[in-house]
């Protein structure tokens, strides 16, 4: 690693004095001791085999109404359950508790209602009439056990999509909007990163990034450390893979009420792959335009019932559409479950991923559009792969204990290790200079070195219990996170000399160290959270979900170049929704949350944000889903309102003192998103989004960085960056038989803005993507086109003069191969 200069300073320890509220310490005292109390003896036998069958699953399913009850069976076994309104109207079940077979759980809930599950050759099971029994004794239905093996073919989530409540409550129970990727989309779209694998979610956009990161806009709003692995807070801004990834997630809407601190807009949560009980090894390749060459290997091996391991693997290189610009990466991932008794469930993961590459800040904009400039244009210093490059070498470990205290308490601790280590050296276009010959563009160079390391635990106990005829799923949680990041920082202009002309750049070699130290020293966030929430089910169909959470936050910066900064905050974060259910295939709701965010967007304490209170988002949203075709096609509308609050803003009175916390930024919009299968072998992903995301209020002015001066205008008024009014997407892919599979896709995005300057307009675009498929035996073959009508476009921007050109026509080809 290059350090230049960096004192020897030995780092300085804060004491902490970092108390729970007396309601917090109660919760959590309460949440321990009865977890300790009914916590059963566990051993690890292989040799003893449980009575129950290899296959077995607990559930807790309260007596009720049927339609709401075969819903969570079907969410919680991942099964493919069709039937319709009128088998089950009027009908009533005994309930679920226990360990069973998904078929005898299907039998133990039909029992009495005169229906059964049968199996059918596509896979999952259909409702029908039971056959008249001819005697007393208590009807079952003796079904084969279900056999899963081959390749997902349905659009539908390969896990329970649970980021929402943290738990397998139905997605119809859920009055908010959550868009699942699963793995047979990932595949089909050959998604090699998580800009890819959103590509087609509707109301989120990606930013530049500064060139260092993926970055994405979820409804208005950055996310950019709003990136969750497993449900675990992944806090670094680097660029993440697919290649463990069984499926990936967006909530909407502030989510504060179950996991803190975070970005109005929602989150992205990254749902790892787990062993499974088939042994099964997968090796793919892949090769692609612009050299790209990928290998990857998946192997899932049960041991034996009670132990399964599971290990990906996965090396990839390319360069790019952009001169001078390449990466590398190889990251390696190891999973296990034990199962120490029908009971307890320990998954273990670790994974490691590295990362090297050219830093790319694109291209700048110029009379109020990019400049017009071949797409593969590079600004930067010559020889960027020693002077505008980086790595990161990003190590985590989870582990994550599940205990079935009873057949409706389950207790479930996480605990979650990272490490992560950044090394950052680029060059950037920072001023354009209108004054002279030509247009130029001046250049500022940064260096940044950084080591992260974030430990964090969270408790949660769930208790299933009917009281006053109403059906509640209560869950209440404790969570503690340690995150220290120490870090150098080193930035500055580079002399007239370095400028580049930008029509017709000619690349310096440029300093390697930058003119001046910016941040030098240790920050430290500690969090403790404690949360409950409560679904309610008053009836087959009205659902209630509460929720609240209390946070105590403590930033501190430990400088080494001047003044320490710290600062405390406590802060809640409530949510209520009400759902109505008139069938069992359509669900309609109204919810209200409230969440916060720190001075930084990362969390971290720094001057410019040290007396700076936490910014408060509130959301109201209004919406539908409907599961057509059988419960194969999902779709979603909703109609949404964010306010964030508490943004810092001039004091108009006083414009150089300190800053007024009065700001306010709204987004408002409309959201349909659809996904799974249409039927006739056609499946989709897809959806669009309205949005009017903008700054409400707001004392400051804002100019572009040009040269001459352009008069400064009001920031209120002006649309946020990346977030066009307008965006569509729709992704289908056909069977055609003999195991072939045709995919088509198209993404139009409307007029945005680079900056909340609103001074350079990123044109809309519509592209075209494609993809052939075949599948024979074990062997699996795809291509895929990108931009098929190789249109030149311009996805996103970091600022008006860091805007990245999309992608030209490309080709990947893949192949694998399954060993069973």
């Amino acid at each position: 690693m290059h350090r230049a200069n960096r004192p020897v300073t030995p780092p300085r320890h804060t004491a902490h004095n970092f108390q729970l509220r007396p309601s917090g310490r109660l919760l959590l005292a309460l949440a321990c001791s009865l977890a300790l109390q009914q916590l059963p003896g566990v051993a690890l036998a292989a040799g003893t085999a449980p009575a129950q069958q290899q296959g077995q699953q607990t559930f807790a399913i309260a007596a009720g109404p049927l339609a709401p009850a075969l819903r969570i069976l079907s969410s919680s076994a991942n099964l493919l359950l069709s039937y319709t309104a009128e088998q089950t109207a009027d009908k009533v079940t005994a309930g679920l508790q226990g360990h069973y077979t998904v078929p005898e759980a299907l039998a133990a809930l039909l029992a009495g209602t005169g229906l059964q599950a049968v199996q059918v050759e596509a896979g999952g099971y259909v409702l029908r009439p039971a056959p008249a029994q001819t005697n007393n004794a208590a009807a079952r239905t003796e079904l084969p056990a279900m056999t899963i093996s081959g390749k997902a073919s349905r659009y539908q989530s390969s896990v329970p999509v649970s980021s929402a409540t943290r738990t397998d409550a139905d997605s119809l129970d859920v009055p908010q909007t959550v868009d699942a990727v699963p793995a047979a989309v990932l595949r089909d779209r050959g998604a090699r990163s998580i800009k890819e694998a959103l590509a087609y979610t509707p109301g989120v956009t990606s930013s530049t990034g500064e060139g260092i990161r993926e970055q994405f806009i979820i409804r208005g709003f950055s996310a950019i450390s709003d990136t969750y692995v497993d449900g675990m807070r992944d806090g670094g801004n680097t660029f993440r893979d697919t290649f463990n990834l069984e499926q990936v997630e967006v909530v909407k809407g502030p989510s504060g009420v179950l996991y803190g601190r975070g970005s109005a807009g929602g989150l992205i949560n990254l749902v790892s792959k787990r062993p499974h009980q088939q042994a099964q090894t997968d090796l793919a390749a892949s090769l692609g335009s612009y050299d790209a060459r990928r290998l990857t290997l998946d192997v899932n091996q049960p041991i034996n019932e009670a132990v399964q391991v599971r290990i990906n693997a996965m090396a990839d290189e390319g360069d790019s559409y952009r001169d001078e610009v390449w990466y590398k990466k190889h990251g390696l991932a190891l999973a296990s479950t034990l199962r120490f008794n029908d009971d307890v469930t320990l998954d273990l993961r670790a994974q490691h991923l590295a990362d090297e590459r050219v830093f790319d800040a694109g291209i700048p904009g110029i009379n109020g559009k990019p400049a017009d400039v071949s797409r593969s244009t590079y600004y930067g210093s010559a020889n960027p792969g020693d002077n505008d490059s980086g790595t990161s070498a990003d190590s985590t470990f989870q582990a994550d204990l599940k205990v079935d205290l009873s057949d409706s308490l389950q207790l479930r601790n996480t605990l979650s290790y990272r490490t992560l280590d950044l090394e950052r050296n680029q060059t950037t276009i920072n001023r354009l200079l209108l004054n002279t010959a030509t247009p130029t563009v001046r250049l500022s160079r940064s260096n940044f070195d950084s080591q992260q390391t974030d430990l964090a635990n969270k408790l949660e106990l769930s208790k299933q219990v009917e009281w006053l005829g109403i059906q509640h799923e209560l869950m209440v949680g404790a969570e503690y996170a340690i995150e220290e990041r120490d870090t150098l920082s080193r930035g500055g202009d580079l002399p007239a000399a370095y400028n580049l002309s930008v029509y017709n750049p000619v690349l310096k070699t440029v300093p390697y160290s930058a003119a001046s130290v910016r941040r030098d020293g240790i920050y430290e966030t500690h969090t403790a959270g404690y949360y409950i929430q409560d679904l309610m089910r008053f009836n087959e169909h009205w659902v209630m979900l509460l929720g609240l959470r209390e946070d105590q936050l403590e930033r501190d910066f430990d400088n080494r170049v001047g003044s320490d900064y710290s600062r405390d905050d406590d802060y809640r974060s409530p949510r209520a929704g009400l759902v109505y259910q008139p069938n069992d295939w359509s669900s309609y709701y109204l919810s209200a949350s409230r969440s916060y965010q720190p001075g930084s967007a990362t969390g971290v304490i720094d001057p410019g944000n040290a007396i700076q209170p936490p910014e408060i988002t509130t959301s109201y949203e209004l919406g539908s889903k409907l599961r057509l075709n059988d419960g194969a096609l999902e779709l979603g509308l909703s109609l949404f309102q964010i306010i964030k609050e508490n943004v810092p803003t001039r004091d108009p009175s006083d414009p150089n003192g300190p800053s007024l916390y009065v700001g306010e930024i709204t987004a408002e919009g409309v959201e349909l998103s659809a996904l799974g299968d249409l039927g006739h072998g056609l499946s989709l992903q897809g959806g669009l989004t309205y949005l009017d995301a903008r700054v409400t209020q707001s004392n400051n002015t804002t100019a572009p960085a040009i040269t001459p001066t352009q008069p400064a205008t009001p920031l209120e008024g002006k649309r946020a960056a990346n977030a066009p009014r307008f965006s569509a997407t729709l992704w289908g892919v056909k069977e055609l038989g003999n195991g072939w599979r045709v995919g088509l896709g198209v993404r139009h995005q409307g007029d945005s803005f680079a900056s909340t300057t609103n001074a350079v307009t990123l044109p809309a675009y519509t592209v075209l993507d494609a993809g052939l498929f075949h599948e024979r035996g074990p062997w699996a073959f795809a291509l895929n086109a990108r931009n098929l009508g190789n249109k030149t476009y311009y996805e996103s921007a970091t600022n008006d003069l860091g805007i990245l050109p999309g992608e030209p026509r490309s080709l990947q080809f893949s192949t694998s191969y399954r060993f069973e």
